[in-house]
């Protein structure tokens, strides 16, 4: 399964793409309150990126290895 932030897939999810075709090694799971949350399969580069980004803005991240 290809990174859902690759520069290959477009705009990707909403931060800055880390990689241009990476294959996805990790489920991110980013919980903004009890009731809504997002789910990303994403590469260790866009993964970190995206960890660094939920947390400054205040949301809980789970991390799973696929």
């Amino acid at each position: 399964m290809l990174c859902e932030n690759a520069y290959r897939r477009g705009r990707g999810i909403g931060i800055e793409p880390r990689c241009y075709a990476n294959e996805a090694t990790k489920e991110i799971t980013v919980i903004y309150h009890e009731l809504e949350s997002d789910t990303f399969f994403l590469c260790d580069e866009c993964a970190k990126a995206l960890k660094r980004d939920a947390i400054k803005h205040g949301y809980k991240v789970k991390i799973r290895k696929l």
